[in-house]
């Protein structure tokens, strides 16, 4: 009983809907150990708490289903929570999939621009499944693009990755101008595409990785982007993930690094938020259990 005390009271805050025949307050009743409707006190219509919500036509008791979502929020892996939990690997993937859609929905709703002047802002770019030494099998390269601001007192501030089409100036300048503020002091390697960033109002610092790490004159380095990159790696699960689930994984992992959302807050994305894209999802896919691996390279 606790985890619908708690449901009932932080997620659907103490409001009863109305009967759409009487019009009165409906009220929050038992149906047993797993399942409670509501029903009006008049006519006695009676439907299910979870109508017109993501958890509809789910059979999983709702404590298991916020335990799977606190379990996979603070980075537990899927394998691990189906041996805690004692639930079908499908049905996990299935529900952290649906974790995964709901951050990338909050990610895009809360976003903010970095940087600014006297800010300080350390650019770099990746590569998404890269063959290393050129063995391997031939894979489609993707490329992702990264910023994150330092912060005053040291240490990395606010960020975000994103996937880009390609690495050319035409691309990465207006993301650069979309995303961090006129008036930052921007520290990158020598990348073409960065050359004309003064042009935009930024103060741009380049370090030669070939030559050394940080530049001796104006103090530039990428160390904190580079330690941005570490620990996406670690994020991602080790047998990697399929290409379409990769923007969902990084907005995943930007939602845990940036912004302070309340546990019920995130429980109410999921449940309530239906979209297409979760429609599309389907209980036998099991992404992390795919046979391609795929890893995040820095490109230096």
């Amino acid at each position: 009983m606790g985890a619908w005390k708690w449901y009932f009271g932080n997620v659907l805050e103490g409001e009863a809907p109305e009967c759409r025949h009487d019009k009165c307050k409906m009220i929050f009743t038992s149906g047993g150990k797993y399942y409670k409707y509501w029903r009006c006190g008049k006519c006695g219509k009676k439907h299910s708490v979870f109508k017109n919500t993501s958890l509809e036509n789910s059979k999983i008791p709702l404590r298991k289903f916020l335990m799977i979502v606190l379990y996979y929020y603070i980075g537990i892996s899927a394998a691990h929570i189906c041996e805690l939990l004692g639930i079908s690997e499908n049905t996990i993937h299935y529900w952290t999939s649906v974790i995964r859609v709901r951050c990338t929905s909050i990610w895009n709703k809360n976003q903010a621009v970095i940087g600014g002047p006297g800010r300080i802002v350390e650019i770099d770019e990746a590569v998404w499944r890269r063959r290393k030494y050129g063995r391997g099998k031939k894979k489609r390269q993707i490329w992702i693009f990264g910023a994150v601001e330092r912060k005053p007192e040291g240490g990395a501030g606010k960020n975000f990755v994103m996937i880009v089409p390609n690495m050319k100036a035409e691309t990465l300048v207006p993301t650069m101008r979309d995303k961090i503020l006129p008036g930052t002091r921007i520290m990158s390697d020598e990348w073409k595409a960065y050359a004309r960033l003064k042009d935009y109002g930024y103060a741009h610092d380049t370090v030669c990785h070939k030559r050394e790490f940080k530049n001796k004159i104006t103090h530039a380095c990428t160390n904190t982007v580079e330690g941005l990159w570490m620990n996406l790696r670690k994020f991602f699960p080790r047998t990697g993930c399929r290409e379409k689930y990769l923007g969902d994984y990084l907005s995943m992992w930007l939602v845990r690094r940036n912004l302070q959302i309340q546990f019920e807050e995130l429980i109410k994305e999921i449940v309530f938020d239906l979209t297409e894209k979760e429609n599309e999802l389907d209980e036998s896919e099991s992404e992390e259990s795919d046979s391609t691996e795929s890893e995040l390279e820095s490109d230096i």
